[in-house]
C-alpha cells in the first residue's frame, strides 16, 4: 500500500512507483460545484496527468501542481516523472513497468474527463509510453484524452539543445560542470548517431507517436505552448507538429511567447498560461 509522500513540494501525495505519484481530491457532492462556477459552468477534468521534462525536480513541478489545484480543485492529479535514464537507455518494457501503477488510476477513472499536460520530450516519451501500455492493458483501447497541453515540446533529435536539456541539473562549480558537458556532449552524440543507424531514436520514435492516429484519441483538443527563444526545444519543431497534428483532424491552438525560457513560460506571465489551459479544457469535447 501507498503511502504519503514525505515532501512539501509534493504534500498530500502517494508515491505509487519510482515515477509515478498520485493526489487524490475530494469529488463535489453537487453537479454545479463552486469550481465549475468559477470556471464558467464548465465541468473540470476528473484526472490530471503531468509528465513532467527530464530530470526535473519535484520542487519545480510543485507550481504546476499548485496552479492546479487552484485552477480545478476537485481533479485527481496524476505526476509522471522521468530521468535521461529512463529516456535513453530504459527499453518500452521497463519504462512502462516503472510507470504500470498509473494504469489503475486511469482505469479507475468512471468519469473519463482526462486532461493531459506534458512537458518537452521526457514528458512526450512517457505520454507515449503511457498511451502504449494502456492500449496493451485495455485489449486496444486509446487513452481517453480529453485535451492536451503540449509545453515545450515535441522536438527533434538535435546535439546542441540535447545537451543542454540534459546538463540543467549539473554541478555549478566550473569544472565540474564542464567535465559533465563534455562527457554529455560525447556520449549524446554517439546516442544520436547509433540511433539513428539502428532507426531507434526515441525522440522522433515519440514525436511520430503523439500524431499516430493509432496510438492517440481522435477526438482531443490540443494546446502547443511554446517559445522563440527556447534553447532546448527549436520551436520551428514545435510549430510543424502543431500544424501536422492539425492536418490529421485533431483540434489545435498554440500559444506562442517571444522570449521565455525552456519550461519557463509559465514563470513568465501566469495569468497568460493559466488562461490558455482553461480555454483549451472549455472548447474540448467529451
Amino acid at each position: 500500500m501507498a503511502s504519503p509522500f514525505k515532501d512539501d513540494a509534493l504534500e498530500g501525495f502517494q508515491r505509487l512507483s519510482p515515477n509515478v505519484w498520485l493526489l487524490e481530491r475530494g469529488r463535489p457532492s453537487r453537479i454545479n460545484s463552486g469550481a465549475e462556477s468559477a470556471n464558467g459552468g464548465v465541468q473540470s477534468p476528473s484526472t490530471i496527468v503531468l509528465l513532467t521534462w527530464m530530470n526535473a525536480s519535484l520542487r519545480n513541478t510543485a507550481r504546476y501542481i499548485k496552479g492546479y489545484t487552484k485552477v480545478y480543485p476537485t481533479a485527481h492529479i496524476l505526476l509522471v516523472t522521468n530521468t535521461n535514464i529512463d529516456i535513453q537507455f530504459r527499453s518500452d518494457a521497463k519504462q512502462q513497468k516503472r510507470i504500470a501503477p498509473a494504469m489503475e488510476v486511469l482505469r479507475g477513472d468512471t468519469e473519463k474527463r482526462l486532461l493531459v499536460h506534458l512537458f518537452s520530450n521526457g514528458g512526450a516519451q512517457q505520454t507515449c509510453q503511457l498511451a502504449r501500455l494502456y492500449r496493451k492493458v485495455t485489449g486496444g483501447e486509446l487513452l481517453p484524452v480529453q485535451a492536451m497541453v503540449l509545453d515545450s515540446g515535441p522536438g527533434l533529435s538535435r546535439i546542441k539543445q540535447g545537451v543542454a536539456a540534459m546538463t540543467v541539473g549539473l554541478p555549478k562549480m566550473w569544472i565540474l560542470r564542464m567535465m559533465g558537458i563534455l562527457l554529455t556532449y560525447i556520449s549524446l552524440t554517439l546516442l544520436v548517431v547509433l540511433a539513428r543507424i539502428r532507426g531507434t531514436d526515441v525522440i522522433s520514435r515519440s514525436r511520430d507517436s503523439l500524431n499516430d492516429i493509432e496510438l492517440m484519441d481522435g477526438n482531443m483538443s490540443r494546446c502547443y505552448i511554446y517559445s522563440l527563444a527556447d534553447p532546448m526545444v527549436a520551436w520551428q519543431d514545435v510549430v510543424s507538429h502543431a500544424e501536422e497534428a492539425e492536418e490529421k483532424g485533431w483540434r489545435v491552438v498554440t500559444e506562442k511567447y517571444v522570449d521565455s525560457g525552456h519550461v519557463a513560460h509559465l514563470r513568465q506571465d501566469e495569468d497568460r498560461y493559466w488562461g490558455a489551459v482553461k480555454s483549451l479544457w472549455a472548447s474540448s469535447k467529451s
